[in-house]
């Protein structure tokens, strides 16, 4: 559906008009959820060129058509190209709402992640510990952004063979599950078995 829809807005709207691209950046997402990530690239390149081309473009929307790209790009495991528009993205988004903002700690959490699979392990933790302050100063403690970014962290941390400082993210982790979600919840099954 969401095919056709692009396919008849590319044939009536301007080519720059901004539906085209929602549409664009919404098909692509349902084709990283399906794992046809080349198509999904090749939406998200599209995108982000035309949202640089245009004169006066709508820097946020091109910080998330980055990040979602650079997403893609690392399933794909085309790693120097993910990291490449995840710093536009994070550049981008700083410079939009400064560097203490909930979507600036999730670039650098999604940075960090992408680290965390080249085994970059030190610059993963600088970033997820920065992306963990941000979360909690700007989030209420139970948030499951805050859940998340410490088990990305913790996972770092063990994959890192610091099996010691891993252990108190994972436990942070499943107790923001356990309140958040409740006992029988996948995630906190999930961080039951890594803590």
């Amino acid at each position: 559906l969401l095919e056709r829809a692009l396919n008849i807005q590319e044939r009536s709207l301007r080519v720059n008009d901004a539906r085209i691209s929602r549409t664009r950046s919404n098909l692509a997402a349902v084709y990283v959820a399906r794992g046809r990530y080349p198509e999904a690239v090749r939406l998200y390149e599209k995108d982000i060129s035309l949202r640089q081309s245009q004169s006066l473009p709508d820097r946020t929307a091109l910080a998330t058509s980055l990040n979602n790209l650079a997403e893609a790009l690392r399933s794909l495991g085309r790693y120097s190209e993910a990291e490449k528009c995840l710093i536009q993205a994070l550049g981008l988004r700083e410079q939009l709402v400064g560097k203490e903002h909930p979507h600036v700690a999730q670039i650098l959490s999604n940075l960090g992640y992408l680290y965390l699979h080249q085994h970059r392990h030190d610059e993963a933790i600088e970033l997820l510990e920065r992306a963990l302050r941000v979360r909690e100063s700007c989030l209420s403690p139970n948030h499951p952004q805050i859940m998340t970014t410490l088990g990305t962290l913790a996972e770092v941390r063990f994959s890192a063979g610091q099996y010691a400082e891993a252990r108190p993210h994972f436990v942070r982790a499943l107790q923001i599950a356990q309140s958040t979600f409740g006992e029988r919840h996948p995630q906190v099954l999930g961080l039951q078995v890594a803590s």
